[in-house]
């Protein structure tokens, strides 16, 4: 979460409508289908990322 660009978004209530971006063949994918089929989130992008470092890097600010 980019928390500089949507500081307002604090729980998953927040991502009403939003879309979720995730890393290819990730764990969170089941979360994130569960949360789109109820409704909860707008739609998924999937990202191929090889690691977690590697996808940190692509947001703009991040806490590591």
């Amino acid at each position: 979460m980019n928390v500089a660009r949507d500081p307002q978004i604090k729980t998953i209530d927040d991502l009403h409508g939003r879309v979720v971006g995730i890393q290819v063949g990730n764990t969170s994918d089941l979360v994130a289908r569960k949360l789109l089929a109820e409704g909860a989130i707008g739609d998924i992008k999937y990202f191929p990322y090889d690691g977690i470092l590697t996808a940190l890097d692509d947001l703009p600010l991040h806490r590591r």
